[in-house]
């Protein structure tokens, strides 16, 4: 149980973990030049997409009609580049939608080498940039 994860060193070990699995995502974000926060806690890594030029013309479901260019982008990074993002102006209220609609959100609380492909197919957004 807990009262013994400091004679395991639980904490430190997770904290650096989880350091290592973020740093595959933003040495990603970084080649490809786009900006992100790096979460202090939590395990959640913002992604500032305002550079990416997703096409006009792309097909998108009718279930995202309405929908911001976070949840246009989520769609289209997962149908092409094939990495899964969370939308984030999802978590906003109505009238301030607008304000996450520029980022998406990456979990890294994941394995290494699912990150490690992810980060690969991420590149793939070169073409979008």
């Amino acid at each position: 149980g807990l009262e013994r994860a400091a004679e395991f060193q639980f904490f430190d070990k997770t904290v650096k973990e989880y350091a290592e699995r973020r740093a595959i995502l933003v040495n990603a974000f970084e080649k490809l030049g786009l900006q992100y926060s790096l979460p202090e806690g939590g395990y959640f890594v913002l992604l500032d997409i305002s550079k990416v030029k997703v096409p006009e013309d792309y097909p998108y479901p009718d279930t995202l009609k309405g929908r911001g260019k976070d949840f246009r982008a989520a769609w289209f990074i997962a149908q092409e580049v094939g990495v899964s993002t969370i939308p984030v102006s999802e978590f906003y209220c109505k009238e301030h939608q607008e304000i996450g609609e520029r980022f998406i959100r990456f979990a890294f609380c994941k394995d290494y080498e699912l990150l490690q492909r992810a980060a690969e197919r991420l590149q793939k957004l070169k073409e979008y940039l």
